[in-house]
């Protein structure tokens, strides 16, 4: 069944719309996304993770973040971990879309998994994922006029990272020449 640009925005508003931590369904029972922070009770260390959603002509872009101990990023199966949360994000965002309106939300993977990390101290990293989905069954051909993919998003990301960090301020007693 084909579905209007309208009823996938609507659709989608509404599936994400109680997606807070802590969240009940109506049912009373807790809202499970598939996040880190669910998983774990939080005792010491902060657990923080979440995800947005974007539109852009007729793709689907989920984000994913979360800050991570620099050991779990040197698992073998770090990206494997990060792939498989955002397969949950998107797996819940098709059953709360089904509930909502009716109808199904048809994915298609376009490119792989992007992940950025970025140390914030030597103990934490903040991980960045995104994942480009097309939706599949669109009324309408939407025209993705001045949006930006998943590739163009990174590497503006990266190109100004650089930027900042050619513009750092160094101590005095550093003597190395730049190249």
């Amino acid at each position: 069944m084909a579905l209007s640009v309208y009823e996938v925005v609507r659709g989608i508003s509404e599936a994400i719309s109680n997606i807070h931590h802590g969240a009940i369904d109506e049912n009373g029972k807790k809202v499970e996304i598939g996040l880190k922070r669910e998983d774990q009770p939080i005792k010491d260390q902060r657990v923080m993770d979440g995800f947005g959603v974007s539109l852009h002509g007729n793709m689907l872009v989920l984000r994913y973040n979360s800050h991570e101990p620099l050991s779990n990023l040197h698992e073998k199966r770090f990206e494997k971990e990060m792939e498989r949360r955002i397969q949950d994000i998107r797996v819940f965002i098709q059953k709360q879309f089904q509930k909502h309106t009716g109808a199904t939300l048809r994915l298609k993977d376009v490119d792989e998994v992007k992940i950025i990390v970025e140390t914030s101290n030597r103990v934490k990293a903040m991980i960045k994922a995104m994942m480009a989905y097309e939706i599949l069954n669109l009324k309408d051909k939407v025209d993705m006029v001045g949006c930006y993919s998943c590739t163009d998003k990174l590497e503006e990301i990266e190109a100004r990272n650089k930027a900042m960090m050619k513009k750092a301020l160094k101590p005095r007693n550093v003597t190395r020449k730049e190249k």
